[in-house]
């Protein structure tokens, strides 16, 4: 009886330790799938960002002035009830 309890003990230990190692491994890829989208995103961004400026440097410097000024003016409020 001993050893039916024992063998049955192992058997569970590593079932649960296979499942355990699977949904590791599936949280890895979709971790590292995750970090390949974000890095697609943020080079498209860039290179986006980089053609725009590029090709309409006014335009780009007068759009970067406003948001500028509009994140200063919004920084300079003393109200702070909008938070």
């Amino acid at each position: 009886m001993s050893d039916t309890a024992h063998t049955f003990g192992v058997k569970t230990v590593d079932r649960s330790l296979n499942g355990a190692n699977q949904v590791y491994h599936e949280a890895k890829d979709a971790a590292l799938e995750g970090a390949h989208w974000a890095k697609e995103a943020a080079v498209e961004g860039h290179d986006a960002l980089k053609r725009f400026i590029e090709d309409r440097p006014h335009t780009a410097s007068v759009a970067f002035l406003v948001v500028g000024m509009l994140v200063g003016v919004c920084m300079a409020r003393r109200d702070t009830s909008w938070y």
